[in-house]
C-alpha cells in the first residue's frame, strides 16, 4: 500500500474517534438525558461502527455522515433559541424521576399529558440515537475499506495506522479540552478534517454550507465558557448575585458572604457559615467542592489560618477568581488545588480541624467513558473513612447536600455511621420552594456534637428511614440508586434500543450474506468485542479511584487501553507462542478474577501502588488483545470480522447495567462468562500463517473513551 493509503487511513482514524468524542460531549450537555446515560450515544457509535465495517466493500457514505450530523447539530441547537420547548430537550424531562433513581425535572401531573411527553422523549431519545449512528456510519466504511485493502497478510500493519489515528483523535479530543474551545471549533474542525476525503464539488459545496449552518446553530456566545467538563453559563442577577449555570441548570451563586443578598436566607442558615458555628475558631479547614468561592469567603471570614480549596473544574474556579466580589481566592491564605476531590482525599497527608464538603453534586457530569457520575466516589463509606483520617483529634466533618428522595438522605447518614463508628448529627431544612437542604456534622468531640444538636432544631423536616437503602461503596458507588437494581429509566431506554440495535443488524446481515451458507455474524469476534467492553467499563471506573476522575486522567487512560492493545498486537506478531489460544485463555482468566479481587485501596498501600494497580487493570487487555491479534489474522473476512467485533460492544455496552446489581468487579465475572463463549466459537480456525514484523498494532477503535474496538 501506499504513503498515501496509510496516511487516509490515520487521519480518517483520528476523525472518527475525534467526532465520536465530540457527539458524546455535546450531546451529553444539551440534552441531558444522554449526560445521565452518557453509553447511549457510545453505543451508537458502536452500531455505527460496526455497520459501516460490514457495508466496508459498497460505495462509502461519508458525505452522508456529515449531512446527518449537521442535521443533528441544527434540531438540537436551534429549537431552544426559537422558544420551541418541543425539541430533543425534552427527553429529559420525559424519562427523569422514575422510582428508584434520581434525575433533574418533573413529569406532568396530567397521566394523558405524561404519557405523551415520555412518547415524544422517547422518539427523540431513538432519533439521536440513530442519528449518531449514521454520523459514525460512513467513517466506518472508509476505514473498513483501506483495512481491507492491506490484504491478509498487512492486516495488523493496517491495524497499527489504525489505532495510531485513533490515539491521535484522542489528543486532538483532549487539546480542544484543555483550550476550552466551544463546539462550533469542534465541529469546524470535523467539517474540515472530512472534506479532503468527499469527492465532487457538489459534496464540497454542501460541506460549505454545513459550515455556515454551524455558524448560526453555534454562534460564539458571551458568558458562555465550554471547560472540559461543562457547559458554563454566567447570569448577572438584579439583586447583583450572579447565578453560574452547568449545561443549563442553575449550579451555584456568586455573593458577599455574611451580608445581606445570600439567596438562600429563606432556608434559615446559612450553610456557608454554618460549619463555623459548630466547629470554631478552626484555624486549618479543607473544603472539597470549591467552586466559585463561597465556602473559601466565609472560612477567611472566620479566621481560618489556611484553607485548602479542591475544584476539579479549572474554568468554575476561573470564574470565581474574577468575578467573586469577595475576591477569596486571591487571599495568600487560600492554596487552590485543581483535583478531583476523592484523589485528594487519599492522597494528602495534611490534617485539618474542618473539613466542609460543599456541594459536589455533579448534575450531570459522568466520570470519563462510564455511567459513573463525578460525584459518586466522594460520598461513599471509603472516602469518608479517608476524610476521618484527615482529622486532627478535635476536627469535625461537615457535609450539606440536596435532598430530593427520603433514602437519599438515609444512605448519607449510614455511609457516615460506619465511616465514623458513631451516626452522624443530621437535621434537614426545606425552604419555601420545597427545596431540601440536608446537614451532616460527623465527629467525636462532645462540644462540637452538642453544638450541632443546637442547631439542629431549626430543621422542619426529617426523612422516612423506615426502608434504609444499602450503603455505597467504591465497588458499589451509584448515591442515587435506591436499591441493587437497574434503574427504571435504563431499562425504558435500555430494552427498546438494544431491541433496535439487534433488529437493524439482522437486517444488515441478511442483506449482506443473502444466499450465502454459515452465520454471517462471527461469533468468537462478537464475544471479545462485548467482554472487552466490560473489562474497559471496570478499569477505567477502578483507576479513577487510583488517579481520580479528572478529564486528564480519563484520556490518558484511554490512551493506555490503546497502547495495549498496541502491545498486544505487536507481541502476537513478534511471538506468536505468546497467542496460544490455551495459554492466552489461561493467563486471561487469571488476571480477571485477580482483577475482581485484588481492590484499589489495597494495592496503593502497596510501594509504587498505583504502578501494580495499573499493571493488574491493564494485564486482561493484554491477554485479550493477544487472543484477538492472532485470530484476527487468521480470519478469512476481515471486515466481517471488524464488524461483529464492534457489534459486540454494544451488548456489552448494555451489559454494563448488570453493575447496578452485581458491582464493578462483578463486570469482571460477566466478561470472563463472554470470554468463555468465544472459546469455543474460535477453535477450528486456520492457523496463521507468519506475518511479517510490522509497526505494532491494534484494533481499530472508535470508541474514544474506551479505545474501545476493544477488540481485542
Amino acid at each position: 500500500m501506499s504513503d498515501i493509503s496509510r496516511l487516509r487511513l490515520f487521519l480518517l482514524s483520528a476523525m472518527a474517534l475525534f467526532v465520536e468524542l465530540a457527539l458524546i460531549r455535546w450531546l451529553g450537555c444539551e440534552v441531558r438525558i444522554f449526560a445521565y446515560f452518557k453509553n447511549l450515544i457510545l453505543i451508537a457509535c458502536f452500531l455505527g461502527f460496526g455497520a459501516g465495517f460490514f457495508r466496508a466493500r459498497r460505495q462509502a457514505r461519508l458525505g452522508t455522515s456529515l449531512a446527518v450530523l449537521m442535521a443533528v447539530v441544527a434540531v438540537v441547537a436551534l429549537p431552544p433559541r426559537a422558544g420551541w420547548e418541543g425539541g430533543p430537550q425534552v427527553a429529559t424531562r420525559a424519562l427523569s424521576n422514575f422510582y428508584g433513581s434520581i434525575f433533574m425535572g418533573d413529569l406532568p401531573a396530567a397521566p394523558a399529558v405524561a404519557l405523551g411527553t415520555f412518547l415524544l422523549g422517547l422518539f427523540w431519545t431513538a432519533s439521536l440515537f440513530m442519528s449518531s449512528s449514521v454520523v459514525l456510519f460512513g467513517y466506518a466504511q472508509r476505514i473498513g475499506a483501506d483495512i481491507d485493502a492491506f490484504g491478509p497478510g498487512r492486516r495488523l500493519h493496517a491495524y497499527s495506522w489504525n489505532v495510531a489515528g485513533s490515539l491521535a483523535g484522542i489528543l486532538g479530543f483532549s487539546l480542544v479540552s484543555f483550550l476550552a474551545l466551544p463546539p462550533l471549533t469542534w465541529f469546524l474542525a470535523v467539517l474540515g478534517g472530512t472534506v479532503p476525503f468527499l469527492g465532487g464539488r457538489r459534496a464540497r459545496g454542501a460541506a460549505l454550507s454545513g459550515a455556515v449552518l454551524l455558524l448560526v446553530a453555534l454562534p460564539p456566545q458571551d458568558g458562555t465558557i465550554w471547560s472540559p467538563y461543562h457547559k458554563l453559563e454566567v447570569e448577572l442577577k438584579p439583586d447583583g448575585t450572579r447565578l453560574v449555570t452547568v449545561n443549563g441548570t442553575g449550579y451555584m451563586f456568586m455573593f458577599p458572604v455574611g451580608g445581606d443578598s445570600s439567596p438562600w436566607g429563606r432556608a434559615g442558615l446559612d450553610r456557608w457559615r454554618l460549619p463555623h458555628r459548630l466547629r470554631e475558631h478552626a484555624s486549618r479547614v479543607l473544603i472539597v467542592g470549591a467552586g466559585a468561592g463561597n465556602d473559601v469567603s466565609a472560612a477567611l471570614q472566620a479566621g481560618a489560618e489556611r484553607v485548602v480549596a479542591v475544584e476539579i473544574d479549572p474554568e468554575i474556579y476561573r470564574i470565581g477568581r474574577k468575578l467573586h466580589p469577595d475576591s477569596p481566592y486571591q487571599d495568600p491564605r487560600v492554596s487552590v488545588i485543581i483535583d478531583d476531590a476523592r484523589h485528594f482525599v487519599e492522597t494528602t497527608r495534611e490534617r485539618f480541624d474542618l473539613v466542609v464538603f460543599s456541594h459536589l453534586d455533579a448534575h450531570t457530569a459522568l466520570s470519563g467513558y462510564t455511567n459513573i457520575r463525578l460525584d459518586n466516589y466522594i460520598y461513599t463509606v471509603e472516602s469518608f473513612r479517608n476524610c476521618r483520617r484527615l482529622l486532627d483529634e478535635e476536627g469535625a466533618l461537615f457535609v450539606s447536600f440536596w435532598i430530593t428522595q427520603d433514602w437519599v438522605a438515609a444512605r448519607f447518614a449510614e455511609n457516615l455511621r460506619l465511616a465514623f463508628g458513631e451516626p452522624p448529627i443530621s437535621y434537614f431544612v426545606r425552604d419555601d420552594r420545597g427545596v431540601i437542604q440536608a446537614y451532616y456534622v460527623a465527629t467525636g468531640v462532645p462540644e462540637v456534637r452538642a453544638r450541632a444538636r443546637e442547631v439542629g432544631r431549626q430543621g422542619n423536616w426529617a426523612p422516612d428511614a423506615t426502608a434504609p437503602p444499602p450503603p455505597s461503596t467504591d465497588d458499589w458507588p451509584y448515591l442515587f440508586v435506591q436499591a441493587r437494581i437497574v434503574p427504571t429509566p435504563m431499562l425504558l431506554l435500555a430494552i427498546p434500543l438494544l431491541a433496535l440495535c439487534f433488529v437493524i443488524v439482522g437486517l444488515l446481515l441478511r442483506q449482506e450474506n443473502a444466499g450465502a451458507r454459515g452465520l454471517p455474524l462471527d461469533r468468537h469476534f462478537f464475544f471479545l468485542g462485548a467482554a472487552f467492553l466490560l473489562v474497559e467499563v471496570h478499569n477505567v471506573s477502578k483507576l479513577a479511584l487510583v488517579f481520580g476522575t479528572t478529564w486528564t486522567v480519563n484520556a490518558w487512560v484511554i490512551s493506555g487501553v490503546l497502547l495495549a492493545i498496541l502491545l498486544a498486537n505487536f507481541l502476537a506478531n513478534r511471538w506468536p507462542r505468546l497467542a496460544g489460544r490455551r495459554t492466552a485463555y489461561g493467563f486471561l482468566a487469571a488476571s480477571l478474577v485477580a482483577g475482581a479481587v485484588l481492590r484499589p485501596g489495597t494495592l496503593t498501600t502497596l510501594p509504587m501502588g498505583a504502578l501494580w494497580a495499573v499493571l493488574l487493570y491493564t494485564l486482561p487487555l493484554l491477554f485479550a488483545g493477544l487472543i484477538f491479534a492472532a485470530s484476527f489474522r487468521a480470519a478469512p473476512d476481515a471486515p466481517r470480522a471488524l464488524g461483529s467485533n464492534i457489534l459486540g460492544s454494544i451488548l456489552g455496552g448494555f451489559l454494563e447495567l448488570v453493575s447496578f446489581t452485581v458491582g464493578l468487579s462483578g463486570l469482571l465475572f460477566v466478561a470472563a462468562g463472554l470470554y468463555a463463549l468465544s472459546y469455543p466459537a474460535g477453535t477450528g480456525r486456520a492457523r496463521p500463517e507468519r506475518a511479517r514484523p510490522c509497526f505494532p498494532v491494534v484494533a481499530p477503535r472508535s470508541r474514544a473513551r474506551s479505545a474501545s474496538m476493544e477488540t481485542k
